[in-house]
């Protein structure tokens, strides 16, 4: 019963670092569910506490002086509660929990991987937009006379995402699996309007 929840949090991190974001938030949502169960009053425990697993997310991609993270917390710690409605056991599925995160973290970490998440949400939109519509409304002339120049990711491309080149955001495909956030980056080609880059992490 423990491993699903452990392989859930497990999940959950990963997400952080991979591309594969909702397949294993999804992932992590069935696993809680086999924990907690769905009968009974066992789905209200199981919905108090992704409510508590979603407010702890938003934490990371809105920071709000930890009033979001907190709220998920007390919310993710009072399900466990519920759930066994004893002290020490809530006490060191947590502490467990906390260790998980923080080995997977420093794992990837000194494997050299980054978060693949933009922290801002009121900046990613201002983003989206400008890139949008200068990927959508400049002519391929303009485009085209891009290539070779250089920039920086915006957020990751996975193998689409937003990066920045002389002030202006544009919508940009990576012609390599993935690109981190705030990479060095240069336009390689642009076809029907669509700008292709690589990495300059290399050379």
């Amino acid at each position: 019963m423990l491993i699903s929840f452990f392989l859930a949090i497990s999940a959950l991190v990963v997400s952080l670092y991979t591309r594969w974001t909702w397949l294993l938030w999804s992932i992590a949502a069935v696993l809680f569910a086999m924990f907690f169960g769905i009968e009974g009053q066992a789905i209200l425990h199981y919905l108090i506490f992704m409510i508590g697993v979603i407010l702890l997310i938003l934490e990371v991609y809105i920071p709000d002086l930890g009033l979001t993270g907190s709220v998920g917390l007390i919310a993710f710690i009072l399900g466990l509660w519920l759930k066994f409605q004893d002290l020490s056991t809530v006490t060191l599925i947590v502490l467990a929990s906390l260790a998980i995160v923080l080995i997977l973290f420093l794992i990837f970490n000194k494997m050299g991987y980054n978060l693949q998440f933009s922290p801002d949400f009121i900046l990613d939109k201002a983003i989206n937009k400008d890139a949008n519509s200068n990927s959508e409304t400049k002519d391929h002339t303009y485009l085209a006379s891009l290539v070779g120049k250089e920039g920086i990711t915006v957020g990751g491309l996975r193998p689409v995402g937003k990066i920045k080149v002389a002030d202006h955001y544009f919508e940009a495909y990576s012609l390599e699996e993935m690109i981190a956030a705030n990479q060095p980056i240069k336009i390689v080609k642009v076809v029907d309007k669509k700008i292709y880059v690589r990495s300059e992490m290399n050379g």
